[in-house]
């Protein structure tokens, strides 16, 4: 077997799918909604507890505060503290999403520029052409693999990683067919699913 695929490296199509499910956005991607829900929560809690603290104010004849209010002092220092750890949690995702797209973007440039881009498979090695650059690798050397009806992912030593709209519709079959045999570990889904 020695099969020889050309890929068009499509922009769009490789941001369609890094960037689903919003993906890169800093307030609703899936890393970040929940712990950016709970720092939301958690200071209009605190911003409540202050106002209703300073709304109390009542103070007994010697001019100390009243137990409730007290109360409402350690609510709002406890609500401070809770509020400052899902901050603290929020930026760490949030600068983890920065660094991702800044890599996809760098990625995606490279992609961009590149005029030579094929991939070539044969009994033994699964090879990589890109300008240049050639990367060969051995079929075991892959220790995951998705391949299904929008895009084919692998990884292991190198990664690849190539949406079904940059290959030919007559030749993206032909080489998930070819690929799922080679890799008996990968995940395959029907070719008329949608993920």
């Amino acid at each position: 077997m020695n099969s020889e695929f050309e890929i068009s490296p499509i922009i769009e199509a490789y941001e369609e799918i890094y960037f689903a499910n919003n993906n890169g956005h800093y307030l609703k991607s899936p890393q970040t909604k929940g712990i950016f829900h709970k720092f939301a929560v958690s200071l209009i809690t605190s911003v409540i507890l202050i106002v209703v603290s300073l709304s109390i104010g009542n103070f007994s004849f010697d001019n100390t505060p009243t137990t409730p209010l007290l109360l409402l002092m350690v609510l709002f220092c406890i609500g401070q503290i809770v509020t400052i750890i899902f901050f603290l949690g929020f930026m760490q995702k949030a600068l983890e999403i920065k660094q991702w797209k800044k890599q996809i973007r760098n990625y995606l440039k490279k992609l961009k520029v590149t005029k030579v881009y094929k991939v070539i498979l044969t009994d033994s090695y699964f090879t990589i052409v890109q300008d240049d650059t050639e990367k060969i690798l051995s079929w075991s050397s892959i220790i995951k693999a998705e391949l299904n009806s929008e895009y084919i992912s692998l990884e292991g030593q190198e990664n690849f990683f190539v949406p079904a709209k940059c290959i030919t519709q007559g030749n993206y079959p032909k080489l998930r067919k070819t690929l799922s045999e080679k890799l008996k570990h990968a995940k395959v889904e029907p070719q008329n699913s949608l993920k």
